[in-house]
């Protein structure tokens, strides 16, 4: 036979084809005993055909078992227990997309969503929108607000951020006027809203 990679030299013809058949060789083996069928290796051959068969057989050897009849019924309840669609915990915040007022800021062009509020620590989760041309007055952060723009493009001076881009400003720093040309959608983690909408210099 000759040495097949990882293989023992004691091996016959049978048990390198029953491995073969089996799916238990090495890809490398497996390979190498493929080329060796390939040059008509005819004892190799005869020991891969009979173990093809014998494999066939035991496959239809015994009728499938047919499942539980509960077990269709206890896959359903399984998957209605995970589902999103089933009742959300009352602990949760859950905001769909269409859900929840957007409220104008006193801005034009500039109004927000809020989607969560801790009571505890004054911050607060909501989405900005600016409409194109849209602006808002320099601010003062009265908490460290973390922005990542979800839609457009905004800035101020010459430096722009656009879909997927972040920015964290620290509590008390100074944020120049922001302005959008094409319109934006922020979120934003920071001060309530309030205090966002309305911080001062």
């Amino acid at each position: 036979m000759g040495d097949l990679r990882g293989t023992d030299e004691r091996w016959s013809a049978d048990d390198l084809a029953a491995m073969y058949v089996f799916g238990s060789l090495e890809l490398e083996d497996a390979r190498e005993l493929e080329r060796r069928l390939a040059e008509g290796d005819e004892e190799l051959a005869e020991a891969v055909c009979a173990f093809t068969e014998s494999a066939a057989m035991l496959a239809l050897a015994e009728a499938p078992a047919p499942p539980d009849p509960g077990l269709r019924q206890r896959v359903l309840d399984r998957i209605a227990e995970n589902s999103l669609s089933s009742k959300p915990d009352p602990a949760w915040n859950l905001v769909r997309i269409h859900e929840g007022p957007w409220r104008d800021t006193g801005l034009p062009g500039v109004r927000f969503k809020e989607l969560h509020r801790d009571a505890d620590t004054g911050q607060a989760t909501f989405l900005l929108k600016m409409r194109p041309g849209a602006s808002y007055p320099a601010h003062r952060h009265r908490k460290t607000e973390q922005c990542l723009v979800l839609e457009g493009d905004v800035g101020w001076d010459e430096v722009r951020f656009y879909a997927g881009d972040f920015t964290c400003f620290p509590q008390e720093s100074l944020h120049p006027k922001v302005q959008t040309t094409n319109g934006t959608l922020l979120l934003i983690i920071g001060a309530t809203e309030v205090d966002f909408i309305h911080a001062s210099l």
